[in-house]
């Protein structure tokens, strides 16, 4: 656990500053004594925490378009572990009692069997669901009562059948909850997910975001169970947009951003460092380790850009305590593989796992 104290002692100044210019809510209503201390009643998420250390995310669709040889580039590369996306809602009937695919779960079974033979822990994040989750322009003809439901009962059968899994198979809850929602309301859902979890999975490590996208400004919207010390939090960061979507063809006006550069100006590294402060201070101050499970640039920027940005993204997650698990490892706009030719997008790579440490 040093680099999470390390990472911790970094911002407890921080944390402060932020924390009186947030907020004038009072530290001693959530917690008490020092930091040492704070970690240590949690230590089973923040131990879990550093060793998702430098992770990327597998399958950008969700629906498993993934190989065995995946799997082997990721760990020979150095990286610690997989966030692995997964379109639970694809394969499983509408109407209850909401079952998933027999089929599936051999598939989804399959990828974790990978991961963990590597040594490798893998986040089984519950990616795309209209009217919860983010689903770029796809539309729903379900009603929210009947996708609040169903989302439920799936959970209910995914934490069943992972009920005795090793520690290593972390569940996520849902991945960008919408702005659709709402802070109420996620946070009803999100904790009654928990519940339905904990009934199979007591001490299951479980990731948990807030909602609008999972964005660094929701968090203090973000309300989790008290009681429960096996949670890590999960934050995604994309800013600037304008950056990093340039070009995205479900991002309204991105077309006008094309061109636009990340040189680490002093007003980028100003924002940069605001938000990632504030993540920190935030995990500090309610005593919950951070994990920054995507962020990314697509390819219509220069290269240069791409990399400076990854780079300093992924030293700053680090020098704060937070893991990270980049977005993604092929087949996105985002991908820093190239299947192809079987090869890693080199200044990508060297970026986020730097040959010279």
């Amino acid at each position: 656990m040093k680099n999470q104290l390390a990472g911790i002692t970094c911002i407890l100044i921080a944390t402060l500053i932020v924390i009186a210019s947030c907020s004038g809510t009072s530290d001693s209503e959530r917690s008490t004594g020092s930091s040492d201390e704070l970690v240590f009643t949690r230590e089973a998420a923040y131990k879990m925490n550093e060793r998702l250390g430098r992770g990327v995310n597998l399958g950008a669709s969700g629906r498993l378009n993934i190989r065995e040889e995946d799997f082997e580039a990721i760990k020979n590369a150095g990286f610690n572990s997989i966030r692995l996306p997964v379109r639970w809602s694809a394969y499983s009937l509408e109407e209850p009692p909401y079952t998933i695919d027999s089929l599936w779960f051999e598939k989804v079974d399959w990828a974790v069997d990978q991961a963990l033979s590597r040594d490798l822990p893998i986040v089984l994040d519950f990616h795309y669901y209209p009217l919860i989750s983010f689903v770029g322009r796809e539309k729903s003809i379900e009603s929210l009562e009947n996708n609040l439901k169903r989302f439920l009962g799936l959970w209910e059968q995914i934490a069943n059948h992972y009920k005795d899994y090793p520690p290593e198979v972390m569940f996520e809850v849902m991945n960008e909850p919408s702005n659709y929602l709402g802070p109420y309301r996620w946070n009803e859902l999100l904790n009654e997910a928990i519940r339905i979890i904990r009934r199979t999975n007591p001490t299951r490590i479980i990731i948990a975001g807030p909602e609008c996208w999972q964005r660094v400004y929701a968090l203090n919207n973000l309300l989790l169970p008290e009681t429960d010390d096996n949670i890590i939090v999960a934050v995604h960061c994309y800013e600037p947009l304008q950056f990093t979507h340039q070009g995205a063809s479900y991002v309204d006006g991105a077309e006008a951003w094309v061109g636009t550069t990340w040189t680490k100006t002093s007003v980028q590294k100003h924002a940069l460092l605001r938000d990632f402060y504030a993540m920190a201070a935030w995990g500090v101050r309610y005593n919950r380790p951070i994990y920054l499970n995507e962020f990314g640039s697509d390819n219509i920027a220069d290269m240069d850009s791409r990399a400076l940005y990854a780079y300093t993204l992924t030293r700053e997650a680090e020098r704060l305590g937070m893991s990270w698990a980049y977005w993604c490892f092929g087949g996105s706009f985002f991908g820093i593989y190239d299947r192809d030719s079987e090869q890693y997008v080199k200044p990508l790579l060297e970026a986020l796992i730097p040959s010279e440490e």
